[in-house]
């Protein structure tokens, strides 16, 4: 529950809105609850060599970034831009190497080019973003 404050501002009386203590406490948890979700999602750990297409993007979701590679390899990128740039965003990066659509490499924190990503998050702090 919202608490207010009224104060007598010259003439008459105004009201202040200020946030509760829990109301706070509920929006952190919330934020943490949703950013542990996101380490789960994103752990290297939870892939395995050889998954599909289809399976990687029914947990992972679409990719941020492709980079096609050849005629049948590409790159993929998948992340939160958001919760990278609120955290530890190594821990918030994949990118996977699919050959006919088939994973051939799994590379996380320091192996990821973050060069690729810098470019996500300027056009999530500068209003864009994805």
């Amino acid at each position: 529950m919202a608490a207010a404050i009224v104060l007598t501002i010259l003439g008459g009386p105004a009201l202040l809105h200020v946030p509760a203590a829990n109301e706070t406490k509920a929006r952190e948890a919330r934020r943490e609850r949703t950013y542990r979700a996101l380490l789960e999602k994103y752990d290297p750990f939870g892939l395995e060599l050889g998954a599909t297409l289809k399976a990687v993007e029914a947990r992972l979701g679409p990719p941020a970034i492709t980079a096609r590679l050849d005629a049948d390899c590409e790159m993929r990128y998948y992340g939160s831009v958001e919760h990278g740039l609120m955290g530890n965003r190594n821990l918030m990066w994949l990118v996977l190497v699919f050959d006919k659509d088939k994973v051939i490499r799994i590379f996380a924190d320091d192996f990821v080019d973050y060069g690729k990503i810098k470019k996500l998050e300027e056009g999530l702090a500068g209003g864009g973003g994805t």
